[in-house]
This record gives C-alpha cells, sequence and structure tokens, in this order.
C-alpha cells in the first residue's frame, strides 16, 4: 500500500500536450477515480504512474519513493486492463498464477494462493478454462484475481467495466469495491462513467483537456461543483446563463434569469457580471401560481416535453424561445403528472450556485 503524488507531470505526443502539469496527492488504501471524457488524458496519466509511458516533465512517487523513472516490472503495482489482456493459451489457474511464478514462489504456495484468489472472485469452479470459455465479467474477475494475488502497493485499473453489460457493469462494481476494501489497496480507477465514478470513489479527479478541473469526495462534486464543466459532467444539471445584479447577505447573491429575481449561493462571480446558474433537475419543485405567491426564486414556463422513467419522470420546461429548464419528479411526490402544454411555476432552490461564466 502507498501514497502516490503526482507533481507537475506534463506530457506531449509531438506538439500535442496531453497532460499540462497535473499535480494530485492519492491517499494509501484509497480507491481514487479518474473521471472525464475522451481524449482528456486521464489513460495517459494512469500509464504515466504504471510507468509504460514516461512524463516530459514531473515527478511520480509512491510514499517518499520517486519511481518516476523505475521500469514496470519494478514498480510493484497490479493493472487491470479494459481488454482484460489475459493469456489466451493458459488456463484461469495459470494466468492467474503467472505472477507468483514470475517470482519464484514455491509451487505449494502458489497452489494455496491461486485457490483462495479465484474462491474469492468466484472462479473456483473455472480453474481449468480457457478465456475463450469465459464470459466477459468472468474474464474481469479473473484479470482482477491476477492483479490482486501479487499483492501490489498500487492497483490501476484502466476502464476494466467498458465490455460488459449494464447489470453486470453493476455486479463487477460491488465485486471491485469488496476485493479493494479486503486489501486496502490504493486504486487508481479510470472511467468516463460518471454513475461508476460516484458509486465507487472515495475521491474523484475530473479531467478537462490535460489538466485537473476539481478534486473532492463525489459528494463534494455534485453538491458544490467549482465550475460549469464539473457540474455539467458530474450527474445532470441546467447550467443557465444569468446576469448578476447585486451581493446579498450570508454569501448570496441576487441573480436575474429571464427577467426572474433569483437569491443564489455566490460562487465567485463579480455583480454585474455574467454567470452560470448550476441548478440540479431533481432539486426544483413545481407549484401552483396560488401557492407561490410571495415565495422567493420562482420561475414560470410551460411544459414542453415528459419522459416516463417508470422511478422518476423527467419534464423540460420552456421558459422563453431561448430558455428551457429540465426538472426530474421521482414517482409519488406528485398525485397526477403534468400535462404538456401545462404552464408552471417552478421553485428554484435558493442554495443553488452561480459560478463565473
Amino acid at each position: 500500500m502507498a501514497t502516490i503524488t503526482i507533481s507537475n507531470v506534463s506530457k506531449a505526443f509531438g506538439p500535442t500536450p496531453v497532460l499540462k502539469g497535473v499535480n494530485l496527492s492519492v491517499a494509501n488504501g484509497s480507491f481514487f477515480t479518474l473521471l472525464g471524457p475522451s481524449g482528456c488524458g486521464k489513460t495517459t496519466l494512469l500509464r504515466t504512474i504504471a510507468g509504460f509511458l514516461q512524463p516530459d516533465t514531473g515527478h511520480v512517487l509512491f510514499d517518499d519513493q520517486d519511481v518516476t523513472h523505475v521500469p514496470v516490472h519494478r514498480r510493484d503495482i497490479g493493472m487491470v486492463f479494459q481488454d482484460y489482456a489475459l493469456f489466451p493459451d493458459k488456463t484461469v489457474f495459470a494466468n492467474v498464477s503467472y505472477g507468483l511464478r514470475a517470482r519464484g514462489i514455491e509451487r505449494q504456495s502458489v497452489e494455496r494462493l491461486v485457490r483462495e484468489h479465484l474462491d474469492r472472485v468466484g472462479l473456483g469452479h473455472l480453474a481449468d478454462r480457457h478465456p475463450a470459455e469465459l464470459s466477459g465479467g468472468q474474464r474481469q474477475r479473473a484479470a482482477l484475481a491476477r492483479a490482486l494475488i501479487i499483492k501490489p502497493q498500487v492497483l490501476l485499473m484502466d476502464e476494466p467495466l467498458s465490455n460488459l453489460d449494464a447489470k453486470l457493469r453493476v455486479t463487477m462494481r460491488e465485486t471491485i469495491l469488496d476485493l479493494q476494501r479486503a486489501s486496502k489497496i490504493t486504486t487508481i480507477f479510470v472511467t468516463h462513467d460518471q454513475e461508476e465514478a460516484l458509486s465507487m470513489s472515495d475521491q474523484i479527479a475530473i479531467m478537462d483537456r490535460g489538466v485537473i478541473a476539481q478534486v473532492g469526495t463525489p459528494e463534494d462534486l455534485y453538491e458544490r461543483p467549482a465550475n460549469a464543466y464539473v457540474a455539467d459532467f458530474i450527474g445532470a444539471a441546467n447550467v443557465l446563463s444569468v446576469r448578476v445584479l447585486q451581493r446579498a447577505n450570508a454569501g448570496h447573491i441576487i441573480a436575474s434569469l429571464a427577467g426572474n429575481e433569483l437569491r443564489c449561493v455566490d460562487g465567485g462571480v463579480t455583480p454585474g457580471g455574467e454567470g452560470k446558474l448550476i441548478v440540479r433537475p431533481e432539486h426544483i419543485q413545481f407549484g401552483s401560481a396560488e401557492a407561490t405567491i410571495g415565495t422567493k426564486n420562482v420561475v414560470k414556463g410551460q411544459v414542453t416535453r415528459r419522459r416516463y422513467l417508470g422511478a422518476k419522470t423527467l419534464y423540460s420546461v420552456s421558459v422563453d424561445a431561448d430558455l428551457t429548464i429540465a426538472v426530474e419528479h421521482h414517482a409519488g411526490l406528485y398525485p397526477r403528472p403534468l400535462e404538456l402544454g401545462q404552464i408552471v411555476d417552478m421553485v428554484v432552490p435558493m442554495n443553488c450556485l452561480v459560478v463565473a461564466s
């Protein structure tokens, strides 16, 4: 187990910069996720931590040891790849035992450890099968057992669930978390799937074109995004252009949205300037015109779309020709669904954040 420190790491391929002075600290024993869209640099950063790529500038440390120029095989890491990278001509047992045999572990210990790890991932009865005879989930569990059996100080996982169907992905999340918690191995997990990141991580770093946009717990990133990019990437969010009118007390400002004055949390904006109001669809409530008289933060609109998804219903509400707001309500919240064309009052919470444009 190790604390990982990334210090001013940059990497370019030809004239194209991919990582731009990245700084990160990953706590010992934590589950840390690099999250972002394709091309943001998260896999390049992971491969730099692993040693497959050398940074142009900066350092990678495991605890106090600078491993920037240490070869991959001497970094004491386990790696789980998107395509599993199992040896097709070897059995599950032989694949999982490979790292132990390469380290010269005696045969009797290898037998015991492999059986233990295969049982932990539910593959004890498939030890003699080859990868081609396994399902995607079984191959992923074999790859996980192979990575964990050598007891690495760092476990690196590059989009390990992207090839699985939706239901199996949820099951494998739990399997990975259970094994990681039991082993307490410092783990860095790369994904573009925000739900995976939110449900699995102790901390998340959101990447944007080679830089870190924000680092925090899932709750921090969802409830207190640093900017519109983070808010839009983590969960669904209405990111709405507003005019900042004035400061109010207790860290709030008054902003204008389509002619409506809203009291919101000041996210570092300047009165008289433009800002972005961040409001989650599930935080907006509907109210009748009578019920909302005298209520602050009310915006009137017309329902233009309704999508029923069982546990929740998604609405699109048009405020004017240029502004549509997404609203999400869970089943049972209202006695009957809203009708298309219905005029509604939307109550926007005062704890919504306005950040700089």
